[in-house]
């Protein structure tokens, strides 16, 4: 009777740590799960940013910034055109500061502004057009410090980093993370065994590559634009979003241990690859895919936002051909524990789901889409989107 009641109890914890391990591990049926449809969202107002003749009506790196004890709300987004970060106050209304960034001599960046994340309101950590560089800037926009973050030649797989608004440069003092992509053929199998995380130290200018992406989706081939993972940092994880997959990945760099958790479209589910891969054909091949891109974390109420995106036909109904931004897209709500929640559907064809931000008003997306007519070239314009929890 001991034995049994001894194999019994080992047997139940065997069960229950498979059950665990394949919990957390990459899923393989990708089928959508059924889900309690507790959180939605509400449109409320529409805030429009009136502009002038340098400031392009789609913005890249929109960053949200409470200063002063949270009285002061800040937008800020980088003006690529004139090598600039424009400050917006929220509560006046009004252009705050342009902060024009130097390109060359002692103080300047070494190039074009690509991307920044705010540090300090007398210091902001910025990147070039070369990549592998990063600067700290003061408020006058002087350069005062360089990063080099070259990989190490004598790695067999190199990463270049990237900073676009889906892929921000996620920080937590000291250490900033910026988003790596593996400098490798597109359209040839192995693509993302490559590191996908830069680590850099801004103390001590120490930095590193590392979170190779999954050895499963070396297996096949998605192209060029199937490679826009996006990440956020939540103060303890670095969660990735890929596009080719329902499942996002839980990294802790300090522990540096990765989970998988579910958090797929009602829609749709195993996203096929690419069988024929030929060059210059990338495009069409995703925009008549469905697909996932934005991960983005509303800290005020502890939920977390997924884009996912059907599939259209590459030419429209016109003969047109039309670009990744005419997909037809939802949005995926998780909660704190990660657990699926909702999913909101957006009308095709009305907003720019590249340039979001959150506040605690809740959810801001561009209506600066190609086909929406109230889409305005002289302002930048956000819908405001609320979370309710009536289901609740």
């Amino acid at each position: 009777m001991i034995f049994k009641k001894h194999f019994c109890h080992l047997l139940i914890c065997i069960v229950l740590v498979s059950c665990s391990e394949k919990k957390e591990s990459i899923g393989d049926t990708q089928k959508p799960q059924d889900f309690e449809n507790l959180v939605s969202f509400k449109l409320d107002s529409i805030l429009r940013i009136p502009i002038d003749q340098y400031t392009p009506y789609r913005t890249y790196n929109s960053q949200y910034v409470q200063e002063e004890g949270g009285s002061k709300e800040l937008l800020l987004w980088s003006n690529r055109a004139i090598n600039a970060i424009e400050i917006y106050d929220l509560n006046l209304g009004k252009l705050e500061k342009r902060l024009k960034v130097k390109k060359e001599g002692p103080e300047g960046i070494g190039g074009k502004l690509t991307g920044f994340q705010y540090i300090s309101k007398d210091s902001l950590l910025v990147t070039n057009n070369k990549r592998y560089e990063f600067y700290l800037v003061n408020s006058k926009g002087n350069a005062y410090q360089k990063y080099s973050t070259f990989p190490d030649k004598s790695e067999k797989e190199i990463s270049v980093p990237v900073v676009y608004d889906y892929r921000p440069i996620m920080y937590a003092k000291p250490v900033v993370y910026i988003v790596a992509k593996p400098d490798k053929d597109y359209n040839k199998k192995g693509w993302w065994s490559g590191d996908l995380l830069l680590e850099l130290n801004l103390e001590s200018k120490k930095y590193k590559y590392e979170l190779p992406g999954p050895q499963k989706f070396d297996e096949k081939v998605h192209g060029a634009f199937f490679s826009h993972h996006s990440m956020l940092y939540n103060g303890e994880e670095i969660i990735v979003s890929f596009p080719i997959h329902s499942d996002i990945l839980l990294f802790n760099p300090k522990r540096n241990n990765v989970q998988w958790k579910y958090a797929g479209s009602k829609y749709f589910s195993v996203i096929p690859s690419w069988e024929n891969p030929a060059a210059g054909k990338s495009e069409k091949f995703y925009i008549e895919s469905n697909s996932y891109r934005e991960i983005l974390y509303d800290k005020w109420n502890k939920l977390y936002y997924r884009l996912a995106y059907r599939k259209v036909e590459y030419l429209d109904k016109n003969n047109r051909r039309v670009n990744w931004d005419y997909k037809i897209p939802s949005i995926i709500i998780l909660n704190e524990q990660f657990e699926k929640v909702g999913e909101y559907d957006l009308p095709e064809n009305t907003y720019y789901t590249r340039n979001t931000f959150i506040t605690p008003a809740g959810l801001f997306i561009s209506i600066n889409h190609d086909e929406n007519k109230k889409a305005n070239e002289n302002f930048l314009s956000f819908q405001l989107f609320k979370p309710t929890f009536d289901s609740l």
